[in-house]
């Protein structure tokens, strides 16, 4: 297993900052590993480069529409980024949330509605807490479970690094990138070309993408269906 510092010597190895045989400096080491923390949380904000989304459950409270999210907030977890998926639990069913931009909550014009089931929420970013809006308020016996993004706690230097083998490869070259112009060296193309592929293969790990659902009427095509011409747009 790869610690922290391993994937920093690392990449201090790739510009040639270190020989392969050399260690780090101390200095080099703490750098290297405040570099590599601040990257990924700048990965984490997004669902596409986050190695991780948790989930967190929360019993509402009825006819209460807005939540604190964050340390010490109502919703007492990681202050994400972002809610990647979220539903409301009530009598054992699970309903559907559909998370929204803030502008499409924003627009409702009578926010009054309480006693439901709630069928949207929007996240009103904040620091150190963020805010959470359902519509319409809950009724009694719902729990909020959400999907959400959040940044990871920071690493150690000597910490066994908690990511897959896909992100490790990806986090050591382009930490490399990111070291690069505080040593003065150029990165090299091969290193550059490494570092875009790897991030492109952890994306598209992270990618989910729902299976179309056509329309049986759209598959009728003189009586009978044809996969082929819809295809193709001549149906």
């Amino acid at each position: 297993m790869k610690t922290a510092y391993d994937v920093v010597r690392g990449a201090l190895r790739l510009i040639g900052v270190v020989t392969p045989i050399e260690p780090p400096s101390a200095e080099e080491a703490a750098d290297g590993l405040s570099a590599m923390n601040q990257m990924l949380a700048s990965w984490a904000a997004s669902r596409y480069t986050s190695a991780s989304v948790p989930q967190t459950s929360f019993a509402l409270t009825s006819g209460v529409a807005s939540y604190t999210i964050g340390a010490g907030g109502a919703i007492n977890a990681t202050r994400p980024t972002t809610i990647y998926q979220a539903h409301i639990t009530q009598g054992g069913l699970d309903y559907p949330l559909r998370v929204v931009a803030l502008g499409e909550y924003e627009a409702i014009p009578d926010k009054s509605t309480t006693g439901a089931i709630p069928e949207i929420m929007a996240i009103r970013p904040g620091y150190p807490l963020s805010t959470l809006h359902l519509y319409p308020a809950p009724g009694s016996g719902c729990t909020l479970v959400m999907d959400k993004v959040a940044p990871p706690s920071d690493l150690s230097l000597y910490d066994t690094m908690p990511y897959p083998p896909e992100f490790i490869r990806a986090i050591r070259y382009n930490l490399a990138i990111e070291l690069a112009p505080e040593y003065g060296v150029s990165v090299a193309a091969e290193i550059a070309k490494t570092a875009s592929d790897a991030l492109e293969v952890v994306r598209r790990v992270n990618l989910q993408i729902p299976a179309a659902v056509l329309d049986p009427l759209l598959m009728r095509r003189r009586g009978h269906s044809d996969i082929n011409a819809i295809r193709s747009g001549s149906a």
